[in-house]
């Protein structure tokens, strides 16, 4: 896989050719232990967000160069490596290759580009031999896919500077469509399924625990992030006080946490959710400070990549500037000077921003965190990534002297998501989680959205 912001990314592309049936292997994974089923029969129904529907490859080339590693899955290597031999080419894909302990990368040519990538920025694989013959995560980056008992669940990596522009609509929604793999009058969505998937099942969730009850928790999210009678602050609040007050979810039509997102929903006013300037910024130099001593190169991930696009005035540096920008003009802020700062340059009440934000926070709800994650750290996640945008923009807008905008906003969440990936922040999240316990975390997490 990409080394990305999600820890496992899956998802699926759009096809004028429609797959033979969705009988498909399923790869169940954690983080660590990777299970293999097979013939797993999967609902003919498909939950399509709008903005996962929206988007379009811009054939950009960037996901096929170096700007991240691309980490080549075992069963598409496999699969790769027997239709190479058929055509005595074993060689080309050998040379392709760097070879790791655990699976294989794509080794890029001196120019930085994948050797499969043409020269009009489509896959040679692809081109030659088939869509069939491509590895899954060339196949369905930035696009996620889930399988449950309920059917095919879909969500996006906003790593993507394309698909972070689908985040510019009025409100996701969640189209049900009914999938059936022969039916050739079905063109309203066509996809190519991958030989590997997230799987996940509230059912086989021990009982009392909140994952039992996912669907309606889920649902719950995606209500509270679009109740646009509060503002995305009171929102995020609310839910971080019911989490942090640990409910007790042990009926199963989840009356104790709709009961209590409500409670906290209707004390969400001024008072509750006072400023709190100088706690969001001591967590935002805390999380800065950890990533760049985890990021060191002998220690950690490599240093952020490249912007896919440059969305921002020439003025603003370039993407892997972005961080370093942000230190300089943010970072080094007093507390008084940064809530001047943010009332000078940022404007929620401008409809345009919050939106974005609503449907940033909203694809996040649809990637499963909640479910994979213990709730503490879900949160934590949520409230970073929102936070941390935000604050980004903010460079961007000192930078330029301009107030947050569409533009700025959707670069800020790009640059976010490439350079804080979640492989990095779940390692770091999980050990802030083991050092401090819940109670802590939710704290911190809270002021992080009191601004």
């Amino acid at each position: 896989m990409w080394s990305l912001p999600f820890f496992m990314p899956l998802s699926l592309i759009f096809s004028s050719q429609q797959p033979s049936n969705l009988n498909i292997l399923i790869t169940t994974t954690g983080y660590k232990e990777v299970t293999l089923l097979e013939n797993i029969k999967i609902p003919p129904i498909l939950r399509i967000p709008t903005h996962v529907k929206a988007f379009s490859c811009s054939l950009c080339g960037v996901c096929c160069t170096n700007k991240w590693k691309i980490d080549i899955d075992d069963l598409s290597f496999e699969t790769m490596l027997k239709h190479f031999e058929k055509l005595g080419r074993q060689r080309e894909l050998y040379d392709a290759m760097l070879f790791r302990h655990k699976g294989q990368q794509i080794r890029f040519l001196p120019n930085g580009k994948c050797p499969f990538l043409s020269d009009n920025n489509l896959c040679n694989i692809q081109l030659q031999f088939g869509w069939e013959y491509m590895a899954d995560i060339c196949n369905m980056y930035p696009r996620r896919i889930f399988s449950s008992p309920r059917g095919l669940e879909f969500s996006l990596s906003l790593s993507c500077a394309t698909a972070v522009h689908t985040l510019i609509q009025p409100k996701i929604t969640i189209e049900r469509l009914h999938h059936e793999p022969h039916d050739q009058q079905n063109k309203a969505f066509y996809f190519i399924p991958p030989r590997t998937l997230e799987e996940y099942s509230p059912a086989s969730a021990p009982l009392g625990s909140l994952r039992r009850h996912y669907y309606h928790v889920e649902d719950l999210l995606l209500k509270l992030m679009q109740d646009r009678d509060y503002s995305l602050n009171q929102r995020l609040i609310a839910l971080g006080r019911v989490i942090e007050l640990s409910v007790n979810y042990h009926n199963g039509d989840g009356e104790n946490l709709t009961h209590s997102l409500h409670v906290a929903l209707k004390n969400s006013d001024r008072t509750y959710i006072k400023a709190n300037i100088r706690g969001n910024l001591q967590q935002l130099h805390f999380v800065i400070n950890s990533y760049l001593t985890r990021s060191a190169p002998t220690s950690g991930p490599p240093s952020p990549p490249s912007p896919p696009s440059a969305i921002l005035p020439s003025t603003v540096t370039p993407f892997e500037k972005a961080l370093e920008l942000v230190r300089a003009k943010v970072m080094t802020l007093s507390y008084e000077e940064y809530g001047r700062q943010l009332a000078r340059y940022y404007h929620p009440e401008n409809d345009v921003i919050p939106i974005i934000l609503e449907n940033y926070l909203v694809n996040s709800i649809l990637s499963k965190d909640f479910f994979f994650q213990v709730p503490p750290l879900a949160y934590y996640k949520m409230a970073f990534f929102y936070a941390i945008s935000i604050v980004f923009a903010l460079g961007y807008c000192i930078e330029t002297d301009q107030t947050i905008n569409q533009q700025i906003m959707l670069q800020a969440i790009c640059d976010v998501e490439n350079i804080f990936y979640q492989e990095w922040f779940y390692l770091h999240g999980t050990a802030l989680l083991a050092e401090y316990g819940e109670t802590r975390m939710m704290r911190n997490s809270i002021a992080l959205v009191q601004f």
